[in-house]
């Protein structure tokens, strides 16, 4: 399937490594990245692996035990909607995600 990226998916990436790599170096913040190729080859061959979220609209995978890919699935695509550190408050999320369903 093909994958599609949000704008807010390639900013949530780039501020995860970003972080990572301020403060555990560039062997990590590269690591993660090698993480997220990985799940995204495994999400474009089996969409459905991930968990199901908000009435089945919105899948996410795990890549890191702080970081979740959140994701749709289309007819045709994957659409990567945001990498979230589950850290952070849920709720936010939830109000993301309803803004961004496609």
């Amino acid at each position: 399937m093909k994958v599609k990226w949000t704008h807010t998916a390639k900013k949530s990436l780039n501020q995860v490594y970003e972080f990572l790599n301020d403060v555990w170096g560039n062997r990590v913040a590269d690591h993660f990245l090698q993480l997220v190729d990985a799940k995204i080859n495994s999400l474009a061959k089996r969409p459905e692996i991930g968990k199901k979220h908000l009435n089945r609209d919105f899948r996410s995978i795990l890549i890191h035990k702080h970081i979740r890919l959140f994701y749709h699935v289309g007819n045709s695509e994957i659409v990567l909607l945001t990498f979230w550190d589950n850290r952070q408050d849920p709720v936010r999320l939830s109000e993301s995600l309803i803004k961004k369903k496609p």
